[in-house]
């Protein structure tokens, strides 16, 4: 369970350690801002504003999510660390699913800041 929990607080650091997490976000919400208010009619609605900004969150998270998840092996594999991983006393079971709550808290966090729109 330590070394899962270490998995995952490397691979939660990682994604604030360079500035793919702050673009990411800051595509997130300038995608989802613009979808809700040009193409969603935010303000012609009379009811349900919220319509619009949940309508077409599916199709922006299709995008999104990816770029969130399929960084986490790539930048192993780029920088060379894979190796390294996975000749560690840690499951590959253990290290898909750190990686995947990393990216999942990730994830959370990404749509929590969403909640003051």
């Amino acid at each position: 369970m330590r070394q899962f929990f270490i998995q995952y607080l490397k691979e939660f650091k990682s994604n604030f350690a360079n500035y793919n997490a702050y673009f990411i976000i800051s595509a997130y919400y300038l995608i989802s801002y613009f979808a809700t208010i040009y193409l969603g009619n935010y303000f012609l609605r009379d009811t349900d504003a919220t319509l619009s900004f949940f309508s077409l969150q599916p199709i922006i998270l299709i995008l999104i999510i990816p770029a969130i998840t399929m960084r986490s092996w790539g930048d192993e594999l780029k920088t060379g660390t894979i190796e390294l991983l996975t000749t560690q006393p840690i499951s590959y079971l253990k290290l898909v699913l750190a990686k995947f709550f990393g990216a999942f808290s990730f994830f959370l966090i990404l749509v929590l800041l969403s909640i003051p729109f």
